[in-house]
């Protein structure tokens, strides 16, 4: 019996068996008291190797459902369907002292988990690649089904790299509730695609078709790795390329292989030959629409980019059914069935169509499961996806969640999966991702000239934009070097009162050794004076042939001492055209700026002002955007406009008073996939 049939069969005996027991258990307590009473909580003892996330979600599925039959024995199955556990031991305790809701407690006994896995036989490829291949890995639990998947996996994966007829075989050891795995491997010699041929072709040039196929010849910038699957994928691909050019009986008809063997680099060269029958070219003799009561049959009409008398491109055909597809499974209608059949006239060379639609009711969904976050709070990952239990099925919205949760940048891979529900009609909607590392740090500290009383320089600087799983943004920067040394602490929070309503607060220090023109020796000008100049000139026209240039060594030493705050608040809506977002914010911070006052007198007016003083400087500012990229951080297509105005100086006792507008706009398109 193959494998995953013993494993069905295993499941089967044992969902049998929880069912008797189940039934026997239900007539004799037919009257305990947690019997439909709202379950408040499910918990797990036991778990060593399986983390709470993994079942996680059927936590989630089942909290707040009422005790019944059919809901206890839907769990168990769950629970068994996941096959992490040898045995399990549900029990029910009050959730308090009035016994008005129920707590699960489930005790489990963990399947062993893999200690090891090792490959032998393997001279041609590097076990650490293999281990990237498999599924099954070193501390997760051993399932029999994954481990003879993966010999399947390493087969392929010999097959993609030009190995054909690779057998794997594996050996399982167990000891303390843990397995090591052996694969064994019989590699044999690789088989490169030396030269590709075409017979039979007097309509399209053996270059074009050439110019199909995913195998390719053996040369400077080609490896020629021959595959099997992708020759079989190749003849598909030749004859739907005919298809899409009214061919539509084109056949390839055999493919002829021709080997050769060199025995010293072990290599097998192939050479291949495509026999092809062309056959008579075919327009399209139109469409009609049956069964269609949702959609009119003029709106599906329009979706058809065929018309009548046309060359039958076949890919614009089926381009044409998918639009239609997606019409009524965007509308929740996924259950439908819907057909293309074809009627041929051979002799007038027509081919006509008619799309029967089998229409059912609209799916809803009944659950939305989240698996594989670790970190990640499941509530950060329900606000990105605009649909909720009971909703309509839209595909639309499901991208968009996809959308919205790839641009967190929390996760490299993120999975929707649907699955039946409880009833016809109903299905989970079940997104399983895969964390990872959302916290960026820099550290580094260089050490010169400490002797000389030269602070070190050194940067920390550490950000998490998912800080403890909630979504929230902490950053903490610090810079030292001997001519300045600054420190800031950042908070945002990008969902206000669980709304797209942000708010960020920023605290910042500075300190900083700058250099400018000073006026300190004679001639000494008056800051009102419109003929002065900074040193070492002495008169404007001196100053001016020279662009207005201070030679450094001319230039006066001085501090600047910042402290500042900023707040910053924003909204985001979704819309069909892009993300518009609207936000404020205003930064104020206190300044003053020493020297030796003994030695120097600065150029700039406001220098001066600001000497030994604490003067405030506030800023206030604006913005607005258009984002209407596929993926804000790494965008193939889409546009991005947005615009930031600035008043710098709100009071009249500020130094600066000025205007600054800044405008982006950004376009991008994929050039090549």
């Amino acid at each position: 019996m193959h494998v995953s049939q013993q494993l069905f069969m295993r499941k089967l005996f044992m969902l049998i068996i929880l069912l008797f027991v189940f039934v026997c258990g239900s007539f004799l307590t037919a009257q305990e008291w947690y019997y439909n009473l709202p379950i408040a909580d499910i918990r797990f003892e036991g778990l060593q190797v399986i983390k709470l996330s993994d079942v996680q979600f059927i936590i989630n599925a089942y909290k707040g459902k009422k005790f019944t039959d059919d809901v206890w024995l839907d769990l168990l199955a769950k629970l068994y369907d996941l096959d992490y556990f040898e045995t399990i031991e549900p029990t029910a305790v009050a959730a308090s002292a009035k016994k008005d809701a129920v707590v699960i407690i489930i005790k489990v006994t963990e399947k062993p988990s893999i200690d090891a896995i090792v490959f032998s036989g393997n001279n041609k490829i590097r076990s650490n690649e293999l281990l990237d291949v498999i599924s099954s890995k070193v501390g997760a639990i051993y399932k029999e089904s994954k481990v003879a998947n993966d010999v399947s996996l390493i087969q392929k994966f010999y097959l993609d790299k030009g190995y054909p007829s690779v057998s794997v075989s594996y050996s399982v050891t167990s000891k303390n509730n843990k397995v090591t795995i052996v694969y064994e491997i019989t590699e044999t010699a690789q088989m490169v695609l030396e030269k590709i041929n075409f017979s039979g072709n007097s309509v399209l040039s053996t270059s074009v078709l050439k110019g199909q196929l995913s195998l390719k010849e053996k040369n400077l910038f080609q490896s020629g790795v021959f595959n099997e699957q992708k020759l079989q994928q190749d003849k598909l691909a030749l004859e739907f390329f005919y298809k899409s050019r009214g061919y539509m009986k084109a056949q390839v008809t055999a493919i002829d292989r021709q080997v050769r063997f060199d025995e010293k680099k072990n290599i097998q060269y192939l050479t291949i030959t495509f026999e092809i029958n062309e056959g008579k070219r075919y327009t399209f003799g139109g469409i009609a629409f049956k069964g269609n009561n949702v959609f009119p049959t003029a709106q599906l009409e329009a979706l058809i980019a065929l018309k009548p008398g046309d060359v039958l491109n076949y890919r614009k055909l089926l381009e044409s059914k998918a639009k239609i597809d997606d019409l009524y499974y965007e509308n929740g209608y996924i259950f439908n069935q819907i057909e293309l059949r074809d009627s041929w006239d051979d002799e007038q060379g027509v081919v006509s169509y008619e799309l029967v639609v089998v229409e059912r009711e609209r799916a809803h969904i009944e659950h939305i499961i989240i698996q594989g976050n670790t970190k990640t709070k499941d509530h950060v990952i329900y606000r990105e996806i605009p649909l909720e239990p009971g909703d309509v099925f839209s595909k639309t919205k499901v991208i968009d969640g996809l959308r919205n949760l790839y641009n967190l940048q929390y996760f490299a891979s993120i999975t929707p999966e649907l699955k039946p529900g409880s009833e016809d009609l109903l299905m989970d909607l079940v997104f399983t991702v895969e964390e990872q590392s959302t916290a960026e740090i820099q550290f580094g500290v260089t050490l010169e000239n400490i002797g000389s009383g030269s602070l070190p320089t050194g940067v920390i600087k550490w950000n998490d934009k998912n800080f403890l799983g909630n979504g929230q943004t902490l950053s903490i920067n610090a810079n030292v070097s001997k001519d300045s040394q600054d420190l800031s602490f950042g908070f945002t929070e990008n969902w206000l009162f669980n709304r797209r309503w942000s708010g960020t607060i920023q605290l910042m220090f500075k300190h900083e050794q700058l250099y400018t023109a000073q006026d300190s020796v004679g001639p000494i000008f008056a800051y009102d004076d419109p003929l002065r100049v900074p040193d070492p000139y002495t008169t404007l026209e001196e100053y001016k042939n020279t662009n207005g240039i201070v030679p450094s060594n001319w230039k006066m030493p001085y501090e600047n001492w910042s402290i500042g705050i900023s707040l910053a608040t924003g909204y985001l809506f979704k819309t069909g055209i892009g993300d518009i977002g609207t936000g404020t914010g205003i930064i104020s911070s206190l300044n003053s700026k020493t020297y030796d006052s003994e030695l120097y007198r600065p150029y700039d007016p406001l220098i001066a002002q600001n000497f030994g003083n604490w003067l405030f400087a506030n800023s206030i500012f604006v913005r607005a955007y258009l984002n209407g990229l596929d993926l804000w951080y790494d965008p193939s297509k889409g546009y991005f406009a947005s615009n930031r105005l600035t008043m710098y100086g709100i009071f009249d006792s500020e130094l600066e008073h000025y205007m600054r507008n800044d405008f982006k706009l950004e376009g991008y398109v994929t050039l090549f996939s």
